[in-house]
């Protein structure tokens, strides 16, 4: 494993993880965190009336995060609430 890559270490953590070995999950991601190892956070972008809108995971700057979190939120769900 390159022991610079993340994704790596996270896709392994992720592999414990679903078989129930937690102890060796948690080990891997403390791993990371005692070396400095992070993974990139993930990234979409979407084509909306010929405007291209990026998003990184976790990031709400955009300016009509809100807004669009809202509108996934009604159809993942079907409720008419607002998130935050």
């Amino acid at each position: 494993m390159d022991p610079a890559h993340g994704g790596r270490y996270i896709h392994l953590a992720s592999v414990f993880a679903a078989n129930g070995q937690w102890e060796q999950a948690v080990k891997v991601r403390k791993f990371m965190k005692e070396r400095a190892v992070s993974k990139l956070p993930g990234c979409s972008l979407i084509e909306l009336n010929g405007a291209v809108h990026e998003f990184h995971a976790g990031d709400r700057s955009h300016q009509q995060a809100d807004k669009i979190y809202y509108g996934l939120f009604q159809r993942k769900t079907g409720h008419n609430i607002w998130v935050y």
